[in-house]
């Protein structure tokens, strides 16, 4: 049963990312900009945090956060060292963008390499020499029918001719191939014959595949995008019978749904007032009764008003020259990202990896498919390959049940809101043994270390908190606790910052044949170089108010090693500590805190032991006093947010670990990723001497620049060719203010 996910009125949120590289080498930094676009607009408001990850087989390789501003993110992100090579992937995503599903997050595949290690074994899906499937579950007779291959790499390399034969073994119909390893098929198949793939290959042996079975009768169906039009082909129903058309986003949810009559064997349908979100979509042909009779997918693409973006400078230089560019087709308000690097060695028998994706992950939503035509046949292979692999799942859609929901107002219920306050910690307090929510419990939150910061919040109806963490930079030791409840085993649940949930991509190995050694050596020789002279410049600092310990002046300051050891904390309380006793009350020690002005005593004290809240005093009282370092007293009432405390005694240990004491099940402990700045890379510019004449120029990217164009003379840039010869490529991503995308891209050569 496909779930309603989105509402159409809800905003849609779409982050465009460009990156220096596709391929890179361990210990790399990846730069990259990123636009945040709500309903096709530059997001100002909704997002403020960005959060950017690499991964592979569901697993995160590393991550990092980075403050949005005006829309815009600049900054980089380091691979790890220690990655086997193997193909990754890079994608970025807000807070409530997470309420779509990882499909709808940008994601870009990546090759990384290891120079010093082994690549990654490969046991996956592309090990099976070939995959087919047609339009339909069974070929249909006397109508035309539509079918396609992939093969898998090196299966390709050996293939001389691809056919297709009836049972008489007759060529019926010869495969068009594709260098990516796609390809497609297209005949009208008979009900009395059977049909096979024949492949001949180079060794001159042969390799025979049966197609589906022909049924005497059925349906086929096909929508072409840039038309808005539905085709339907059939030889079963009546003319002038009722069919039903739905349309299926990538969400999952019904665009659009219509009733057509049967006008003869082939009908044609417009839908010119339909919108489709970016991706794969599926239109659906059912009967009356809701059977689906057809499913024919399609891709719904951001539509570039001008693809001929031109880049315009010479094609040879020397090492150090200044390059000039100037860019022909671009528009004010366009966002633009220059990369300028080494060229990948180009082959022939290398797959088309967008295709990979495309037909294993047909949800993609946020992934920019530059190469795609909706005319391309090759792209109908794709999309007949993703229905192949998805069929399954509309087969047991109820579309009354489904639009049915879609108009009701309670469809949707979003679990994460947008990110307006920056960054922050957000959970539930629940009582373990029921996952009942505990509601007005205070929480604490304490940032740990250096610098330290104490919050409280008061859980909502729901159990739920949140505590707003801005100004913080690096990975913070963030403690959280809650005072014991009688009766119940209280569980702090803290969200996590980033997603757990990754889209459906099946892995495929390396494609790095013996053409790509030279290169990935000097690859590793301009690393090694740039360890030394890679200069990293941060050209937004991020705004950290250095927020005080909210407990100042206390009225008591002791320093243990002031006095005489005692033996237990009891009696440092009450002999030495002023202001403070720690007596028994019916076989519990309660501990108190005399106002030094009011002369009014208080019980139940707030206790700090290295600025974490604890509430545990009997375990308070196991704790060494020669682990202590110091013990202050504030004794006048104090608020903090909402909460008032009577007192407040905070215990500092000599090595910050809490003395070793036994802490309550539920304090959580937690490593806390703050936001990294805008940042980016220093370039050498030989005319004006930024870098000494005698210092190598070596890098992988020799230029990086993302810029908004504002006037009509912003429209070039420079940049200088490093001491490398060889081919460098010039790319040049522009990002429209709808958040359209288009590439070109240039070869220019060092000697």
């Amino acid at each position: 049963m496909a779930k309603q996910t989105i509402e159409d009125d809800l905003p849609k949120q779409k982050v465009v990312l460009n990156c220096d590289r596709d391929f890179y080498l361990t210990g790399e930094n990846i730069i990259f900009s990123a636009n945040i676009f709500i309903n096709k607009e530059l997001d100002y408001d909704l997002s403020k945090v960005l959060y950017v990850e690499i991964y592979k087989n569901n697993t995160s390789i590393t991550k990092a956060k980075y403050k949005v501003i005006n829309g815009r993110v600049q900054g980089n992100i380091k691979i790890p060292e220690g990655l086997v090579s193997s193909n990754y992937y890079l994608r970025a995503y807000t807070l409530y963008m997470r309420n779509m599903g990882p499909e709808t997050f940008y994601n870009k595949q990546l090759t990384i390499i290891n120079p010093e290690g082994k690549i990654d074994s490969y046991a996956g899906k592309y090990l099976n020499p070939l995959n087919v499937v047609s339009q339909g579950d069974n070929l249909i007779s006397n109508i035309a029918n539509k079918g396609a291959v992939l093969f898998s790499n090196e299966f390709l390399k050996e293939i001389k001719q691809a056919y297709i034969i009836d049972k008489h073994y007759d060529s019926i119909s010869n495969l068009r191939l594709y260098s990516n390893g796609l390809a497609e098929f297209n005949f009208i198949p008979e009900f009395s014959n059977n049909y096979s793939l024949k492949l001949i290959l180079k060794n001159s042996d042969s390799i025979l595949l049966k197609l589906n079975d022909v049924k005497p009768k059925g349906i086929l169906s096909e929508f072409d995008y840039l038309n808005k039009e539905a085709v339907i082909v059939q030889n079963i129903i009546e003319i002038n019978s009722p069919l039903k058309i739905f349309f299926v986003s990538p969400y999952q949810n019904i665009v659009d749904n219509k009733e057509i009559i049967v006008i003869d064997t082939i009908t044609k349908v417009k839908f010119t007032n339909s919108n489709f979100p970016k991706g794969i979509n599926y239109m659906i042909v059912a009967n009356m009764e809701n059977k689906i009779l057809s499913i024919a997918p399609f891709y719904a693409s951001d539509v570039v008003s001008d693809n001929n973006i031109n880049i315009v400078c010479d094609d040879i230089f020397g090492t150090r020259n200044k390059v000039n560019v100037k860019l022909k087709g671009i528009k004010i308000d366009d966002e633009i990202s220059i990369n300028v690097s080494k060229a990948e060695p180009q082959t022939n028998t290398n797959p088309n990896t967008l295709a990979i994706e495309l037909v294993y992950n047909p949800l993609l939503l946020n992934t920019d498919y530059e190469t795609f035509d909706n005319n391309n046949s090759e792209l109908r292979d794709q999309l007949f390959l993703s229905f192949m692999i998805n069929k399954d799942e509309f087969y047991e859609i109820d579309f009354d049940e489904v639009l049915a929901k879609s108009n009701s107002n309670d469809n949707l219920i979003l679990e994460k809101l947008p990110e307006i306050r920056d960054l922050s910690i957000s959970g539930k307090v629940v009582n373990k043994e029921n996952s009942e929510a505990l509601v007005n419990q205070t929480v604490y939150a304490t940032v740990l270390g250096e610098n330290p910061q104490l919050h409280t919040y008061v859980t909502d109806s729901s159990g739920k908190f949140i505590f707003s963490l801005n100004q913080l930079q690096g990975v913070k030791d963030i403690g959280l606790s809650i005072d014991s409840i009688e009766n119940v085993n209280a569980e702090i649940i803290v969200n996590n910052d980033f997603s757990t949930r990754f889209p459906k991509f099946i892995d495929y190995p390396v494609l790095a044949d013996s053409s790509f050694s030279d290169f990935i050596l000097s690859l590793y020789r301009n690393q090694q170089i740039n360890y030394k002279f890679e200069k990293i410049i941060k050209s937004d600092e991020l705004e950290t108010d250095i927020i005080p310990f909210p407990f100042q002046n206390p009225q008591t300051s002791i320093l243990l090693s002031d006095y005489i050891e005692l033996a237990t904390m009891q009696e440092v309380l009450n002999e030495i500590v002023t202001y403070v006793s720690a007596r028994m009350n019916k076989g519990k020690i309660v501990l108190n805190v005399l106002n030094d002005r009011t002369e009014t005593q208080y019980n139940k004290p707030l206790v700090l032991v290295d600025n974490l809240v604890i509430f545990d005093i009997d375990e308070l009282m196991k704790l060494s006093p020669l682990k202590v370092k110091k013990i202050e007293v504030i004794t006048k009432p104090y608020t903090l947010g909402s909460i008032d405390f009577n007192g407040i005694i905070m215990i500092t240990t000599k090595a910050g670990d809490f003395g070793g004491m036994r802490l309550p099940n539920a304090t959580v402990f937690l490593k806390y990723i703050t936001a990294s700045p805008f940042s980016y890379f220093e370039y050498p510019d030989f005319e004006a001497e930024s870098i000494p004449n005698q210092q190598p120029f070596f890098a992988n990217t020799i230029f990086n620049l993302s810029k908004t164009i504002k006037d009509n003379y912003n429209n070039s840039f420079s940049f200088y060719t490093s001491d490398e010869t060889g081919k460098f490529e010039i790319s040049i991503s522009i990002t429209k203010p709808d958040g359209s995308t288009n590439t070109s891209r240039k070869i220019i050569t060092v000697k």
